[in-house]
């Protein structure tokens, strides 16, 4: 009796359900023919007012080219005016300098002619005055000539009659003497062979005497350019070294500086750092909340659902969203000016039925839209997490260029703690004195006065310090920030692991309750049938249509909300 009592309230519902679907849709294409009328008249009137905006706009267009060309014709008149002045004075001025550049030109060539008769006259009568004097000298020379060397024959006569007479008379004393000369040189011959024996003995022992004072001066200019060398390269050595010691002393200075700078910077990277570790633990603090709310609300949602949501979650809506179940949504999209749309209204069991339904796609469209929200501010966040990364990452690229700076200055460092060409491994101490040597002046050998070439380095308690201790110190501090810059991206690495999986979850959970195409052709991971989940069969058979029925065990849905909350 009573499914025949349910056959027959359906059947009856069947025959009521078509009218009064037919007159909604009507009162629902009347509203829309309302508000679309009323739409295309605003919208004509504005075309009207922006026909009129652009014939007014076109007329003041046409009225304002006309004055400009208006303007434009009087300029070019008064430009065409102004420029036949100007030719008119211009060809005047042009007549007045070609008439006297003629007349100068004529008066010039005149004078030139008459200048140029002026001058060949007076070279002509210059000509004939030498000429004359030359004639003249040529006379007086001749002259002089035949009484000069008329006088000189004479006097040769006379001094070769004197000569002769003289060379007769030497003549004869030299016969005397020759013959006094041959009766008293045996003696004296004699002694000449012993004076000349010896003089071939002192001629040879000046020659060996010679022979050795050149090689005396030669060895004395030796030993000379030698001491001149080395007084030269002492010197060179020594302006050397100060030199060394100047630009060791810059350099400490330039060392000295550039660690002050490189603790600076570290200092500011560390700040930068921490900063950015405060700034990454509040934003996964807030991710974290993010991610809480999501699962409270999930499970709201599976709270919230009905048996029938469970079987088939999206078959209870009746339709796409804001059709039957979100009656407030329909309003509002069918116009703000018409009358609203009266519910559809019912009675017994249906009515409870349709009102359980609109109740759970109320809250279904309520958590969507909540969700919706938290998807905005979690891509919000997300972009705010790739800007604090991005800017962590420009600091940690100036923060690798600074060390890489510091570690240029470090090597330099260690370069200059290696002993200098020439210097033994004995006599080098680095960052202490310079090594000792006799031809180092102001170096004692005993290493009483060392000559203090390197600056001193010490520690905080006074005492001095090898450069490898320090250079130790100094790699100490790199290996530490180093490990601290490793650490660093490890955590920001892990960070956004984080922030992927948690972008993931949302993901999946916007797309379980999203209804497209692929949703409904993958599982729902919301759905719990018999405590175990839908399978791929299950999955396909309703999607294929087929009414094979399916038990659905609503307690263990519960159970396993409960046991999570």
């Amino acid at each position: 009796m009573t499914k025949l009592s349910s056959a027959k309230l359906q059947r009856a519902w069947r025959r009521v359900m078509p009218a009064e679907k037919l007159e909604s849709l009507q009162k629902d294409i009347e509203v829309m023919e309302t508000s679309h009328a009323r739409d295309a008249s605003r919208k004509d009137g504005v075309l009207q007012e922006l026909l009129l905006d652009m014939e007014a706009a076109e007329e003041q267009f046409t009225i304002a080219r006309r004055s400009h060309l208006r303007a434009l014709d009087r300029l070019v008149d008064e430009q065409d005016g102004r420029l036949a002045s100007l030719e008119e004075w211009f060809q005047t001025r042009l007549r007045e300098l070609e008439t006297v550049f003629t007349t100068e030109m004529r008066e010039l060539a005149e004078h030139h002619e008459r200048e140029t008769l002026e001058i060949r006259h007076l070279q002509q009568v210059l000509e004939e005055q030498q000429a004359e004097r030359r004639r003249e000298a040529q006379d007086d020379y001749e002259q002089r000539r035949n009484a000069l060397q008329s006088g000189a024959m004479e006097r040769m006569h006379q001094l070769q009659n004197v000569m002769d007479g003289q060379i007769d008379v030497l003549s004869a004393q030299f016969d005397r003497a020759h013959s006094e000369y041959i009766r008293t040189s045996d003696a004296r011959t004699k002694a000449y062979k012993d004076l000349k024996q010896k003089d071939a003995w002192h001629t040879r022992k000046v020659e060996e005497l010679t022979v050795r004072a050149t090689e005396l001066k030669r060895a004395v200019q030796r030993y000379r350019v030698k001491l001149a060398n080395t007084s030269r390269d002492e010197e060179a050595r020594i302006s050397s070294m100060e030199r060394r010691k100047a630009d060791m002393l810059r350099h400490y200075q330039r060392m000295k500086q550039a660690t002050r700078l490189a603790h600076q910077r570290a200092d500011l990277r560390l700040r930068a750092l921490s900063s950015a570790a405060s700034d990454a633990i509040s934003t996964l603090a807030r991710h974290g909340a993010q991610a809480e709310r999501i699962i409270s609300l999930v499970e709201q949602c599976r709270a919230l659902e009905s048996l029938a949501e469970k079987v088939d979650p999206f078959a209870a809506v009746g339709g796409p969203p804001g059709a039957a179940g979100r009656p407030g949504r329909a309003d509002a999209d069918a116009g703000g000016d018409g009358a609203p749309i009266k519910p559809l209204t019912l009675e017994g069991p249906a009515a409870e039925s349709s009102r359980e339904t609109s109740l759970d796609s109320e809250a279904a469209v309520h958590v969507a839209e909540e969700l919706a929200g938290l998807s905005i501010r979690a891509s919000e966040h997300h972009d705010t997490l790739e800007r604090t990364t991005k800017a962590a990452t420009a600091r940690q690229s100036i923060a690798r260029q600074q060390w890489a700076a510091a570690a240029e200055d470090a090597a330099l460092g260690a370069s200059l703690l290696e002993p200098p060409s020439g210097v033994g491994g004995d006599d080098w101490e680095p960052g202490l004195a310079m090594p000792q040597s006799e031809s180092m002046p102001g170096v004692s050998v005993d290493g009483s006065a060392p000559l203090a070439y390197f600056p001193t380095v010490t520690d905080e308690a006074g005492r001095p310090v090898g450069g490898m201790d320090s250079m130790g110190n100094f790699h100490r501090k790199l290996n530490k920030a180093t490990m601290e810059r490793i650490a660093l991206q490890a955590e920001r690495d892990s960070v956004a692991a984080e922030n992927e999986r948690l972008r993931e979850l949302l993901h999946r959970f916007l797309k379980g309750i999203s209804v497209t195409e692929d949703t409904l052709a993958e599982r729902n991971l919301l759905m719990v049938i018999n405590d175990h989940e839908l399978t791929d069969a299950a999955s396909s058979s309703v999607k294929g249509g087929t009414s094979t029925p399916v038990a659905v065990d609503g307690t263990a849905h519960l159970r396993t909300s409960l046991k999570r909350r």
